[in-house]
């Protein structure tokens, strides 16, 4: 299971990739598979449910999948 980060610990990492509204901070690999962890560049204002939206990302049958996204 991946640990949940803060937005503070997240925003203090490189930032290793950007979409479109966030910001790729962590790819690893744990017992369940590849993960990938973004933080959100975007508030309530601009629609997303809260502010520092965290969302985990896993990989199934060779495509990207949000598995689970809460305030950061």
């Amino acid at each position: 299971m991946v640990r949940r980060y803060t937005a503070s610990e997240l925003s203090e990492l490189a930032t290793l990739s950007t979409g479109q509204a966030d910001s790729l901070k962590i790819e690893g690999e744990d017992a369940d598979g590849p993960f990938r962890i973004w933080l959100s560049r975007c508030g309530v204002a601009d629609g997303e449910p809260y502010p520092n939206k965290v969302t985990l990302e896993r990989i199934e049958n060779g495509r990207w999948f949000n598995a689970e996204t809460y305030r950061g």
